[in-house]
Protein backbone atom coordinates (compact mmCIF):
# COMPACT_ATOMS: atom_id res chain seq x y z
CA UNK A 1 0.00 0.00 0.00
CA UNK A 2 1.86 3.33 -1.42
CA UNK A 3 5.15 2.65 -0.68
CA UNK A 4 4.76 -0.36 1.89
CA UNK A 5 5.27 -3.48 1.82
CA UNK A 6 3.50 -5.77 4.71
CA UNK A 7 4.80 -9.14 5.95
CA UNK A 8 2.41 -11.57 8.49
CA UNK A 9 3.60 -14.90 9.45
CA UNK A 10 5.05 -17.65 6.88
CA UNK A 11 6.78 -21.00 6.78
CA UNK A 12 9.92 -22.40 9.41
CA UNK A 13 10.07 -25.72 9.35
CA UNK A 14 7.98 -28.18 7.50
CA UNK A 15 4.46 -27.95 8.08
CA UNK A 16 5.29 -25.46 10.91
CA UNK A 17 4.57 -21.68 11.08
CA UNK A 18 6.70 -18.91 12.34
CA UNK A 19 5.73 -17.85 15.80
CA UNK A 20 5.91 -14.47 15.15
CA UNK A 21 2.39 -13.16 15.24
CA UNK A 22 3.96 -9.37 14.93
CA UNK A 23 3.21 -7.24 11.25
CA UNK A 24 6.22 -6.52 10.05
CA UNK A 25 6.58 -3.35 7.40
CA UNK A 26 9.33 -2.40 4.98
CA UNK A 27 9.29 1.12 3.82
CA UNK A 28 10.66 0.91 0.21
CA UNK A 29 11.56 5.05 0.21
CA UNK A 30 13.80 4.77 3.39
CA UNK A 31 14.65 0.76 3.00
CA UNK A 32 13.70 0.34 6.72
CA UNK A 33 11.40 -2.39 8.00
CA UNK A 34 9.51 -1.68 10.92
CA UNK A 35 7.26 -3.23 13.62
CA UNK A 36 4.06 -1.16 14.61
CA UNK A 37 2.34 -1.84 18.09
CA UNK A 38 -0.88 -3.10 17.14
CA UNK A 39 -4.39 -3.57 18.48
CA UNK A 40 -6.45 -6.35 18.98
CA UNK A 41 -5.94 -10.17 18.20
CA UNK A 42 -4.01 -10.91 15.28
CA UNK A 43 -4.46 -14.44 13.75
CA UNK A 44 -3.03 -17.20 14.86
CA UNK A 45 0.40 -18.34 13.67
CA UNK A 46 0.28 -19.82 10.06
CA UNK A 47 1.85 -19.82 6.86
CA UNK A 48 0.39 -20.53 3.27
CA UNK A 49 -2.33 -17.81 3.59
CA UNK A 50 -3.20 -14.71 1.29
CA UNK A 51 -3.21 -11.11 2.20
CA UNK A 52 -4.93 -8.71 -0.18
CA UNK A 53 -5.28 -5.25 0.10
CA UNK A 54 -8.00 -3.09 -0.02
CA UNK A 55 -7.62 0.81 0.32
CA UNK A 56 -6.29 1.29 3.83
CA UNK A 57 -7.27 -2.72 5.31
CA UNK A 58 -5.16 -6.19 4.88
CA UNK A 59 -7.52 -9.16 5.04
CA UNK A 60 -5.97 -12.32 5.74
CA UNK A 61 -7.85 -15.46 4.83
CA UNK A 62 -7.09 -19.13 5.27
CA UNK A 63 -3.43 -20.72 5.85
CA UNK A 64 -1.90 -24.30 8.05
CA UNK A 65 -0.38 -24.39 11.26
CA UNK A 66 0.47 -28.36 11.11
CA UNK A 67 -2.66 -30.30 10.29
CA UNK A 68 -4.89 -27.56 10.98
CA UNK A 69 -6.35 -25.79 7.88
CA UNK A 70 -7.63 -22.01 8.87
CA UNK A 71 -10.87 -20.85 6.99
CA UNK A 72 -11.49 -17.45 9.05
CA UNK A 73 -10.56 -14.24 7.62
CA UNK A 74 -8.90 -11.16 9.39
CA UNK A 75 -8.38 -7.56 8.91
CA UNK A 76 -6.40 -4.95 10.09
CA UNK A 77 -6.44 -1.19 8.90
CA UNK A 78 -3.13 0.11 8.40
CA UNK A 79 -4.31 3.93 9.64
CA UNK A 80 -4.53 2.04 13.35
CA UNK A 81 -3.04 -0.87 12.84
CA UNK A 82 -6.59 -2.81 15.06
CA UNK A 83 -7.02 -6.65 14.28
CA UNK A 84 -10.32 -7.78 13.73
CA UNK A 85 -11.40 -11.26 13.23
CA UNK A 86 -14.77 -10.77 10.65
CA UNK A 87 -17.89 -12.59 11.46
CA UNK A 88 -18.64 -14.04 8.19
CA UNK A 89 -21.75 -15.21 6.41
CA UNK A 90 -23.15 -17.14 3.60
CA UNK A 91 -20.82 -19.73 2.06
CA UNK A 92 -17.69 -19.76 3.78
CA UNK A 93 -14.63 -21.05 1.58
CA UNK A 94 -13.47 -24.14 3.81
CA UNK A 95 -9.98 -24.17 5.22
CA UNK A 96 -7.68 -24.07 2.76
CA UNK A 97 -4.03 -22.64 1.95
CA UNK A 98 -1.25 -22.31 -0.83
CA UNK A 99 -4.65 -20.14 -2.53
CA UNK A 100 -4.97 -17.14 -4.17
CA UNK A 101 -6.79 -13.66 -3.64
CA UNK A 102 -6.61 -10.04 -5.80
CA UNK A 103 -8.57 -6.78 -5.15
CA UNK A 104 -9.46 -5.60 -8.45
CA UNK A 105 -10.28 -1.95 -8.71
CA UNK A 106 -13.92 -1.48 -6.60
CA UNK A 107 -14.71 -4.52 -7.30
Amino acid sequence: IGDRLYVFGGGDKGVDPVQDQQLHIFDSAMLTWSQPEVRGQPPAPRHGHVVVAVENRLFVHGGLAGDTFYDDLFSIDIRDFKWEKLATSGSVPGGRAAHSAVAFQSH
